[in-house]
């Protein structure tokens, strides 16, 4: 039977979910973050968010590097993974379960991250970008919007149509292709205790020049992007568009 709930309510939340990316690690984390946290300004002790933080890879490794953290997800499995692994490393953030559209925390931050393509998951334009809206009205002035998405161009040229893989007792069958705007991912698991289970992935593209013509509109001024984990300049072969914006308003 079909859920009637949008596909990140459920699928984020299936025990799952983390089996498919285990590939994205503490290391890709890290990596990351060496990369642009040098260029925020932020220092140890800023009150920083990361958004749709998940089982809180980046929320932890900024909780390390001795921000004060809160890290929000609408899934409550992720969340409670990332509680359980915040515990055993001593670190300590404040988990929230919240929609990225419509949550309401104060004081405002210094920091914001948006990391992992955590971006474009809603049908409607007015809807992802209203997330734009409620990041600049939880940043202080000066603060900076750290947002990390794919690029549709390299996307489109290299899409992997369709793979397998093994995840633990889990066969994952997976196909892609581009449709109606969206990159769209059917996630096939065939589990011996749990049987076969199917979601479907919907991720909306926007070119960077979109990004750059929006973020004005809420009060950022784009400071820095890359085009790569590795700080490669953005281009139509890189495989990412990072931004490091700043509230001016």
């Amino acid at each position: 039977m079909q859920s009637s709930k949008p596909w990140f309510e459920t699928w984020f939340n299936h025990p799952l979910y983390l089996q498919v990316y285990a590939h994205r690690d503490d290391s890709d984390a890290r990596k990351l973050l060496d990369l642009v946290l040098p260029a925020t300004g932020l220092k140890p002790g800023d009150r920083v968010l990361d958004l749709a933080c998940g089982a809180g890879r980046h929320a932890l490794e900024l909780a390390a590097a001795g921000f004060e953290v809160t890290g929000v997800d609408l899934a409550g499995n992720l969340l409670a993974v990332a509680e359980e692994e915040a515990a055993r490393r001593r670190l300590s953030v404040s988990w929230i379960r919240e929609d990225m559209r419509y949550f309401r925390i104060q004081p405002p931050f210094s920091g914001i991250f948006s990391l992992f393509t955590s971006f474009g998951y809603f049908d409607e334009d007015r809807e992802n970008f209203s997330v734009l809206k409620t990041v600049a009205d939880h940043l202080v002035p000066g603060g900076v919007l750290v947002f990390d998405y794919l690029n549709p161009e390299w996307l489109t040229s290299q899409l992997i149509a369709e793979d397998e893989k093994m995840a633990g007792a889990a066969r994952i069958h997976q196909k892609r292709r581009i449709e109606d705007g969206k990159v769209k991912k059917q996630v096939r698991i065939s589990h011996p205790e749990l049987g076969n289970l199917e979601f479907e992935e919907s991720v909306k593209l926007y070119p960077p020049g979109q990004f750059r013509s929006v973020l004005p509109r809420f009060g950022f001024l784009i400071e820095q992007e890359w085009g790569s984990y590795d700080g490669a300049p953005v281009s139509d072969s890189s495989p990412r568009y990072l931004i490091l914006a700043r509230r001016t308003e």
